[in-house]
């Protein structure tokens, strides 16, 4: 007998993977992504609870209600013929990530799972760029389905529309350029798409950083620099805050998930050198300023090493950040997540899962207005 439904819980929700044809969860309505917040009376919010409210279903022969969640919209489903007692129908629970057989892009990844839409912000301009495939280095494991996460979060969580985001996988250095502007021209594509004092703007980086050991100066990596004369092939971190800050936005949140101690990280937790004939002791930790305009997340501080949540199959540090997106960050549950909040959510989150999976430290460098707000999820 087919399974009539697949519950996933992952991420502290509960979320219809799959809906068998003819079942009596199709017939009520149920549709894949539909989020299951309550069976009945219980609250469920993970496998355990929505198996500890299945099993304590009613035998006395009544319809059971679902409380779920449709996008923004709150929907009660009586599945009509669970009336039969003891009855539960065909059902399997799974906890963690959902397989990758499951056709439903929300089954595919844990972060994308109860993420709902956020009205939209039509002025709200986004640069997603994932490098990952590298001709002269590591591959950037992850950056890919980092970036594709992120701009997934852009458009439902913050509300930027689709054709608002610069979207640029594998970038070469003049790609780059093309975007952010040049040390003698900041007007890039990004500083011309910016609307004066409306628009805000958030920056996402996933891929290779890397010191010049001659300037102790931290660079992001293009597919197609080497890392050995990234002072000349890569792209200046201080360059990029620098043209940044001086676009009239209403607001600029940078973030950057790599590291710049002169390491890479593969998915074991094992590093190799970036640079081929530097030890890691000659490898002056890269601290660039900020300007005041900026709100900027960093994946590690100092020569820390950024590293990989195979399990998750992310970073760790843009799991844990897109995670604090979804609520967690929300502390004080006023529906409003603050620098201040996402920093503390994230220097004990990635902090301590860093420590627990590879046995070394990553402390996340943010800087910035602690009361700035980054987004409002209610």
């Amino acid at each position: 007998m087919g399974t009539d439904v697949l519950f996933v819980a992952s991420g502290g929700t509960v979320v219809v993977a799959s809906v068998g044809i003819g079942s009596p969860y199709a017939t009520a309505g149920f549709l894949v992504g539909d989020v299951v917040e309550y069976v009945g009376k219980r609250r469920v919010s993970d496998g355990r609870t929505l198996r500890d409210a299945l099993a304590a279903l009613p035998t006395t022969g009544r319809a059971v209600l679902f409380r779920v969640m449709r996008g923004k919209v709150v929907l009660y489903i009586a599945v009509e013929s669970l009336r039969q007692p003891g009855s539960r129908g065909n059902v399997s629970v799974q906890d963690g990530r959902s397989p990758t057989q499951l056709e439903s892009s929300l089954a595919d990844d844990s972060l994308l799972l109860g993420l709902s839409m956020a009205a939209t912000m039509a002025d709200a301009i986004g640069v997603v760029v994932g490098a990952t495939a590298y001709k002269q280095a590591p591959k950037a494991e992850y950056a890919a389905e980092d970036a594709r996460a992120v701009r997934e979060y852009l458009v439902r969580a913050f509300g930027y529309q689709e054709g608002n985001i610069i979207f640029l996988p594998d970038p070469t250095k003049g790609q780059l350029e093309e975007v952010f502007g040049s040390a003698g021209n900041p007007r890039g594509k990004l500083f011309n798409w910016v609307k004066p004092q409306e628009s805000n703007v958030f920056v996402y980086y996933a891929g290779h950083g890397a010191p010049s050991v001659s300037d102790k100066k931290g660079y992001l990596v293009p597919v197609d620099a080497s890392p050995d004369y990234v002072s000349a092939s890569g792209y200046p971190l201080d360059l990029l805050y620098a043209n940044l800050a001086k676009m009239p936005a209403k607001s600029i949140t940078v973030v950057i998930d790599a590291c710049f101690s002169g390491l890479a990280a593969d998915t074991g937790g094992r590093s190799t050198m970036l640079l081929k004939d530097a030890s890691p002791l000659v490898v002056a930790p890269v601290s660039e300023d900020v300007p005041s305009k900026l709100s900027v997340f960093a994946a590690a501080t100092g020569s820390q090493l950024a590293s990989w949540y195979p399990e998750k199959g992310h970073s760790l540090f843009t799991y844990w950040f897109l995670m604090g997106l979804k609520g967690d960050a929300d502390t004080d549950h006023d529906g409003s997540i603050t620098l201040g909040e996402m920093k503390a959510y994230l220097s004990e989150n990635v902090t301590y899962t860093a420590r627990r999976l590879y046995g070394r430290d990553q402390t996340p460098e943010v800087r910035g207005r602690m009361d700035a707000e980054i987004l409002r999820t209610k």
